[in-house]
């Protein structure tokens, strides 16, 4: 994710070309599609050189973004990576605690919006038997969505229309 603060060296290591704004811009223009789409990422908190002022910008961002799914990673150096040169500054435990803080923050997101599939009717394709019981079917949905619902194994390689009931 891009930062907006004087981190210009971590946006050059990491190979960022844009700014906030036209990441912003660009999260708009798919919120904004006609129908609805999971918006997902990847972030890596403490990278070199990340401050906390840089950090605390991450968790604004992903607030603002509200991600279906993110995933996290703890920096750690990878040889021949522009940044496998630079000196690791940012100690381990304080990129577990931004770690846990960021999840956090996502998960309270994503409740939300899985909360918002209740009540919904979902395309979904029949995949196999659920593991939670021999009458439920399990498959994804359009938004790649886990749905467990009740139906018959005929109804596997087909989509089905699910109305949500619950959301785990």
């Amino acid at each position: 994710l891009p930062v907006q603060s004087g981190s210009d060296r971590i946006l050059k290591l990491m190979r960022r070309g844009h700014k906030r704004s036209d990441y912003i811009e660009r999260i708009q223009r798919i919120r904004n599609s006609s129908r609805r789409l999971a918006l997902t990422s990847d972030i890596i908190v403490g990278f070199p050189g990340e401050t906390d002022e840089d950090f605390q910008q991450t968790v604004d961002l992903v607030k603002e973004c509200g991600y279906e799914s993110l995933y996290i990673f703890k920096y750690s150096k990878r040889a021949g990576t522009p940044a496998a040169e630079v000196h690791d500054n940012v100690p381990e435990t304080e990129k577990t605690a931004r770690f846990l803080e960021l999840e956090k923050v996502h998960r309270v997101a994503q409740e939300k919006i899985y909360r918002s599939y209740v009540g919904k009717t979902l395309s979904v394709l029949a995949e196999r038997q659920s593991s939670r019981s021999e009458n439920d079917l399990t498959g994804h949905s359009t938004c790649h969505k886990v749905v467990n619902f009740s139906g018959e194994r005929s109804l596997e390689g087909d989509l089905v229309d699910v109305i949500v009931t619950a959301a785990k």
